[in-house]
């Protein structure tokens, strides 16, 4: 019983420790083409960010509204009226393999 805790533990944190980020299976990938005053430009589109809005960077740490890249290469999460509700901006490595990944 103690190697499969220590087998599931594994299973588990391997993503975390290989520096992946794994995101929802409905995000959509985007460009972003603009972020400020609630709102965010995306594939040419303006969404608007909910308030309670969560914004990942690079490093999967959360960013404030002002500290907000202004353009980048995105994953979007929209709930179900079409607002963003997360938002994670990607580095080169998760660009690179997210459009490997493309069909």
């Amino acid at each position: 019983m103690r190697k499969l805790l220590v087998l599931l533990s594994l299973c588990v944190s391997l993503p975390v420790l290989a520096g992946l980020r794994i995101f929802p299976q409905d995000a959509q990938f985007g460009v972003l083409q603009d972020f400020s005053n609630g709102t965010a430009k995306i594939n040419g589109k303006v969404l608007e960010v909910l308030p309670t809005a969560k914004v990942y960077g690079p490093m999967n740490t959360m960013l404030l509204p002002q500290a907000t890249p202004k353009a980048g290469q995105v994953m979007v999460l929209l709930d179900a009226a079409g607002k963003v509700r997360t938002l994670w901006i990607l580095d080169d490595e998760e660009i690179q393999r997210l459009s490997r990944q493309k069909p």
